[in-house]
């Protein structure tokens, strides 16, 4: 069961999400626009989001460009009606996840709930080991099995968690966008299965020729610098352009399709559409493995050994795939996030038993300054860093970005 936080000025569609949500046994958190939602991101640090886009007060996108500054970590799924495809791409360009059309919703809406969880929530079994990949390229070839694409996608997700340094929100976007890509192939290509998929409809065909003799082809290369999918089916292929225009198209199958050109920086298709190549280019701007400059540090109370923070956004706590591990009985699993903001360092307690403390406060989130004490349980550090080094205009904080 996750909690989901459900967005949608209309009473009518809200309680008919609500309703699928509530179905998969989930936790649904209920607000009527994005201000509202935002409140209760702060307060539930809810593990989904799933919004509509055209709302009073603050809309679906302008709720996507806030929680990029405010909580980038929690997916977002668009619920989109007839009209709203601009939008949507521009939501989907600023940060969202994901997207179901709002007449699709009692097809589409719970599996892109539990595909999103399970990109999220998934052990890093070959964390340690992979962690010191430089480069990691695969090559299947693969029967028409839908049941191998998530353990697929789940083993490329965790090379490029290891290999780049890239944030959480791109990682799922890249999941996302390699999960459509190898659906469309088995699916719209191989099987030739167009409109609604039903799985019993999968499995049949799957074992009838020519649909039997087919495969798809997957190549993968993760680099520090560039991650590159290629697919490839052996279907009569289509014309990729007509697809994902509009509403018709992407009930069609051109769903998928949009997801790809819209969360990858480069989407070719060649072989009459039989195959298509996927390109994310990691910014230089982000610190990598060989070259990590050192934004803050931790200076325990305790003890003469500090931590040092190279990255943007880290997570502290017991848990082993946290940045920075406290192995302590009383710190949480996932105990608290550190963030860099504008040249300015917050931290968020993530609803921990012990809590976080900022000079002996407890606190939900807040700045801290060069020279605080922050408090994980009851282990004590100092933070220091310095903020016009990281960006900051002047020597006065910005406004609290939430």
């Amino acid at each position: 069961m996750a909690r989901v936080l459900l967005v949608d000025d209309s009473t009518i569609d809200r309680r008919v999400a609500e309703e699928i949500l509530q179905e998969a046994d989930h936790e649904v958190l209920l607000a009527s626009d994005g201000r509202q939602a935002l409140d209760l991101v702060r307060e539930q640090a809810p593990d989904v989001i799933v919004t509509d886009l055209q709302m009073p007060n603050l809309d679906g996108l302008g709720l996507v460009t806030s929680l990029q500054i405010e909580s980038p970590s929690i997916p977002v799924i668009l619920m989109t009606a007839h009209g709203s495809e601009d939008m949507a791409n521009q939501a989907l360009r600023s940060g969202a996840t994901s997207y179901v059309p709002k007449s699709e919703l009692s097809r589409l809406l719970q599996s892109s709930v539990e595909t999103i969880l399970s990109a999220v929530h998934r052990e890093q079994t070959y964390a340690q080991l992979i962690g010191y990949a430089e480069r990691a390229a695969f090559h299947f070839s693969l029967d028409n099995d839908p049941e191998l694409i998530e353990p697929l996608v789940d083993l490329i997700q965790q090379m490029i968690r290891n290999v780049c340094e890239i944030d959480e929100t791109e990682q799922l976007r890249t999941a996302v966008a390699w999960e459509a890509a190898l659906t469309n192939a088995v699916y719209r290509g191989n099987l030739e299965i167009s409109g609604k998929v039903s799985p019993l409809d999968a499995e049949e065909r799957r074992h009838l020729r020519p649909y039997a003799d087919r495969k798809t082809r997957v190549c993968a290369e993760v680099e520090s610098s560039c991650i590159r999918f290629e697919v490839s089916d052996d279907g009569p292929g289509f014309d990729s352009t007509q697809f994902g225009q509009n509403e018709e198209a992407i009930l069609g199958g051109g769903r998928g399709i949009m997801l790809m050109r819209t969360l990858m920086d480069e989407v070719t298709f060649s072989r009459n559409g039989r195959t298509v190549e996927l390109v994310k280019h990691i910014s230089s701007s982000v610190d990598t493995k060989n070259d990590m400059k050192v934004l803050a540090r931790l200076v325990p109370t305790q003890s003469d050994t500090p931590i040092d923070i190279t990255k943007r956004r880290v997570n502290i706590g017991r848990d082993r795939s946290c940045d920075v591990i406290l192995a302590f009985s009383d710190v949480s699993g996932h105990h608290c996030q550190l963030y860099l903001h504008l040249g300015w360092w917050y931290v968020k307690d993530l609803q921990t038993k012990n809590g976080t403390r900022i000079d002996g406060v407890r606190i939900k989130r807040k700045r801290m300054r060069p020279g605080d004490e922050i408090s994980i349980a009851k282990h004590t550090f100092t933070i220091q860093y310095d903020p016009g080094e990281l960006g900051a205009i002047g020597p006065t904080p910005p406004p609290d970005p939430w």
